[in-house]
């Protein structure tokens, strides 16, 4: 028998499905892997939250949130000030556990953020920005309803349990192509927070001084400078948007939008553009 060598099949390693088929499936497992990781990840810190002791987040957030190592302002008139109005603020949420503390971070963009154990840092740069006390309220207000729903404590376990689940995953290969997509998956819900935030935050701010307006100052500034976020890849609705949002839940509690604006101390004025987490 004669043997008459023959080019190998260059289709024998192929799939038989169009590669844009291959693709979509691949896309569409990568999204349901995705999807599932964000359910359990919110699911299983959602447990957590629920039994953590308010005693043990602020024993943890002693130890890990130390003003020097953070490099936050030693308490002054300034902080001792926003405490106050903390205090005043918090008042109208009768169940509150926590002992609110606020410190100032010299940052000059404006921006604020809630920590566990009842931590709450403002950057001088927003204190620069504000242009009344009602305005400061409603940051202040917005941070407060962040502890009521303990989102401090959700945002820290989800973030750490992703950044677990992604190195896991990296073990096996490059965790790039995963790590954005689950991000995103978080968002939705990152976004629902502020919102409920703000919900609650206004209504602090309405017992507090009988009027809510004020409130959308802040965003407004940021309008005016310029909001170019994408509202879908940001987990904070966009400034324009969330002062209209304000707007529409003061109508619907009937809240006044008319009142006396109280002043903010001109020496802290400066300008400045940033956001409220």
């Amino acid at each position: 028998m004669r043997f008459v060598q023959r080019q190998p099949d260059d289709s024998v390693n192929l799939p038989k499905s169009h590669p844009l088929r291959n693709a979509a499936e691949l896309v569409l497992g990568v999204g349901a892997l995705v999807l599932v990781a964000s359910l359990l990840v919110t699911y299983f810190v959602d447990i957590a939250v629920a039994v953590i002791p308010y005693e043990a987040e602020a024993e943890f957030s002693s130890r890990l949130f130390r003003d020097s190592t953070m490099g936050l302002g030693a308490p002054g008139d300034q902080s001792s000030a926003l405490e106050q109005l903390t205090a005043r603020l918090s008042s109208g949420w009768p169940d509150n556990p926590y002992s609110f503390r606020v410190r100032i971070a010299d940052m000059p963009k404006p921006n604020a953020f809630a920590l566990p154990g009842g931590l709450i840092v403002v950057t001088q740069g927003l204190l620069d920005a504000c242009e009344s006390e009602n305005e400061l309220a409603f940051v202040l207000a917005h941070e407060i309803a962040h502890y009521r729903n303990r989102d401090q404590l959700r945002g820290m376990g989800s973030a750490l349990l992703l950044q677990m689940a992604l190195s896991m995953v990296g073990a096996a290969g490059d965790i790039s192509p995963l790590s954005s997509p689950m991000q995103l998956a978080q968002l939705g819900s990152s976004r629902e927070r502020e919102e409920a935030a703000d919900r609650f935050g206004l209504s602090l701010v309405a017992a507090h001084y009988g009027h809510i307006n004020g409130s959308w100052a802040f965003f407004e500034h940021l309008t005016d400078e310029g909001d170019a976020t994408p509202a879908f890849f940001s987990t904070h609705p966009g400034s324009a948007g969330r002062a209209q949002a304000l707007r529409r839940i003061a109508a619907q509690n009937g809240w006044s939008t008319t009142g006396t604006l109280r002043p903010w101390p001109m020496e802290q004025r400066a300008a400045g553009d940033g956001v409220v987490d």
